[in-house]
């Protein structure tokens, strides 16, 4: 196997990826403290591709900078403000753009890799649309597991179904209301864990209990009408929970504590940077799927 120096930083930071999907699946959360040292990589890989650039690609080389810079390290930031992804999600996107402007070349003795390469040779990109092509498999697969298992409705290409015992320790959103009919923008199950927390009660308490502690005069800072304290739970807290509404929550808590509910559908709530390492490492083997796809159509 033979890189270039560039080509070999850009490999160096493949693991970091793979232990922050790793890490986003168990915890949820990325430590801030990774983005300085993959900022700092990406601006040696761009310097050390200016380097040794050839004379006759440097404008190309360039033009592909500017367009992973200026096209695809923005996209994270729109998706953050529009609440599709969260901070970590934006930061890893712009990271993206920034080690991975171009396409590595990875020499073996029986071939180069990536073996497909899309004619804009911007490499981010292309780990972008394998992403995103990435996350299209999930509501095939769960769609064919709940059609399996006869659990046959709308939700079933977006969620499955939980026993609600297990509902907080989990990640995703509810995808019914307290009448058990199917909805989209359900509670986030983690504003479900803050409340929680907020209340210092669990999620078995709190259905054990569920007709007191609906009640507003049981509830800390809440008004007469705020059933389940919900919007001065929302008050007291720094952030948005979420993007969750007061009547998100009231909705969500009222469908966890039904007295007849044992069970409720959830998304599944894979995290955004699980997919990036799939994408990744489709990218640097394969190439871009998606040129293939239009391609072959």
């Amino acid at each position: 196997m033979f890189l270039t120096l560039p080509d070999l930083f850009q490999l160096l930071v493949v693991p970091c990826i793979a232990w922050m999907g790793y890490h986003d699946v168990r915890t949820r959360r990325i430590p801030n403290w990774i983005w300085p040292p993959l900022a700092v990589v990406g601006l040696i890989v761009i310097f050390l591709n200016a380097v040794v650039v050839a004379p006759s690609v440097r404008v190309a080389f360039v033009l592909r900078c500017v367009v992973s810079l200026s096209a695809v390290a923005p996209i994270g930031w729109f998706c953050w403000r529009l609440n599709i992804a969260g901070g970590a999600d934006a930061k890893a996107i712009g990271t993206l753009a920034l080690v991975f402007p171009v396409y590595p070349t990875i020499y073996f003795r029986w071939g180069v890799l990536p073996i497909e390469r899309a004619s804009h040779g911007v490499f981010a990109l292309t780990i972008l649309t394998n992403t995103v092509l990435v996350g299209l498999v999930i509501p095939v697969a769960l769609a064919v597991c709940n059609g399996v298992n006869g659990r046959i409705r709308p939700a079933m290409f977006v969620g499955r179904p939980y026993q609600i015992t297990s509902v907080s320790s989990r990640y995703g959103q509810l995808l019914e209301d307290d009448t058990g009919r199917s909805l989209t923008g359900g509670l986030d199950l983690d504003a479900l864990r803050l409340y929680l927390q907020w209340r210092d009660t669990s999620l078995a308490a709190l259905r054990s209990a569920a007709d007191t502690d609906r009640d507003p005069a049981n509830c800390p800072s809440a008004s007469a009408s705020d059933h389940w304290g919900a919007a001065a739970f929302l008050s007291e807290i720094e952030g948005t929970a979420y993007g969750t509404t007061p009547e998100q929550l009231r909705d969500g808590l009222d469908r966890l504590c039904a007295e007849e509910a044992e069970s409720v559908w959830v998304t599944p709530g894979l995290p955004f940077l699980a997919f990036v390492c799939f994408g990744l490492v489709i990218a640097l083997i394969y190439g871009d799927v998606l040129s293939t796809i239009m391609r072959a159509l």
